[in-house]
């Protein structure tokens, strides 16, 4: 799937951690925009995706990172979510967050 993304210039999009290490080791694109939220419905995705439209498409437009975590901190209302870029090298390093405004 990885490989596929690449080729198609697609973003995947996905909950689980093993893509961000995906890509910390094989690098991007893909980009990702990793969902950091927990059991959910649909909807709630849908409605975290478009809350970010504009973090997706900065990201997008950045060659320099290649994930973007969106979701709840630890007792925040779900309508409290948010996008928080993360700097990914092309090649293996560890994530550093760079949170948006409070």
């Amino acid at each position: 799937m990885w490989t596929y993304a690449r080729e198609h210039d697609f973003t995947v999009v996905s909950k689980d951690a093993d893509f961000a290490e995906i890509s910390m080791l094989r690098g991007f694109p893909p980009k990702l925009l990793w969902l950091r939220i927990g059991n959910c419905q649909t909807s709630e995705i849908e409605q975290l995706i478009r809350a970010n439209q504009q973090f997706l498409a900065e990201l997008a437009a950045d060659d320099a990172r290649g994930i973007l975590g969106a979701g709840t901190a630890p007792g925040q209302p779900a309508g409290r979510r948010r996008a928080q870029p993360y700097t990914a090298p092309r090649t293996a390093a560890s994530l550093s967050a760079n949170r948006l405004g409070s």
